[in-house]
């Protein structure tokens, strides 16, 4: 049920909330894309233990520059491809993907 009254101005009968739904759509956040460029992982190869499979930062980075990835920003984009790759980054360079 709605609060909102319509209104009758002439013949048509404008509801003040009737477009409520396509504005809010129209303000929704859109995600962005941004193209990895260059990407520097921290990663701990102090640890030395020739049983022990230590990917580099060089080696991870290899998996994410050049793809695309959407995010609403650039803090967001920082924190997908941490979750991601289970690693802070150190520094990234990226670019966004204009549609």
């Amino acid at each position: 049920m709605s609060n909102a009254l319509p209104v009758q101005i002439g013949q048509v009968v404008i509801s003040m909330f009737a477009d409520t739904l396509t504005q809010l759509r129209k303000l929704s956040i859109r995600k962005m894309q941004f193209r990895i460029t260059k990407i520097e992982f921290d990663v701990d190869d102090s640890i030395y233990d020739p049983s022990v499979n230590v990917i580099t930062s060089e080696e991870l980075a290899e998996n994410y520059v050049g793809e695309i990835w959407e995010a609403d920003d650039e803090d967001d984009l920082i924190e997908e491809i941490t979750n991601d790759s289970a690693h802070c980054i150190n520094s990234i360079e990226f670019v966004n993907i204009i549609k």
